[in-house]
């Protein structure tokens, strides 16, 4: 169960191009070498907020509104929001990343612990009916010896 699920959302996961992911990782690296180590504890938050939040079909307009109230008193451009949300969006994405990663792993140990079971009770399957077999066996001579 497990299994399928993690194949269907790393199927339905859209990739970056290569391009277009080291643009993002150059971007999020230059945006939090800028960033105050205050101002990245509170997108750290907005990010939290987002994994942990109900799902939604679009997160574009919660993110820009966290952002903005994350940050009370401070006038942010439309480009600053946009950024801020990106770096957000880009951190809840690693975040449930590494929870789906996490998941696989634990899916991997159930599924290991699994066919350990199976094994198991396949070999005591064997045994009772080597055992059955045995008993068997011996009431039949037991019945030849009579006769």
């Amino acid at each position: 169960m497990i299994a399928a699920l993690l194949l269907v959302t790393r199927l339905a996961t859209p990739v970056l191009p290569p391009l277009q992911q080291s643009v993002l990782m150059r971007t999020r690296t230059q945006a939090a070498l800028k960033l105050a180590p205050s101002a990245s504890l509170k997108l750290k938050n907005v990010s939290n907020s987002l994994v942990n939040g109900p799902v939604l079909n679009d997160y574009t307009d919660v993110t820009r509104r966290a952002v903005t109230a994350a940050f009370p008193g401070v006038h942010l451009t439309d480009g600053e929001v946009n950024s801020l949300s990106a770096l957000a969006l880009s951190d809840a994405i690693d975040s449930l990343k590494k929870q789906l990663d996490s998941m696989s792993e634990m899916g991997e140990t159930e599924s290991l612990r699994l066919q350990m079971a199976m094994d198991r009770m396949s070999k005591l399957m064997t045994t009772l009916s080597n055992i059955l077999k045995k008993i068997s066996d011996t009431s039949q001579g037991i019945t030849k010896n009579l006769k």
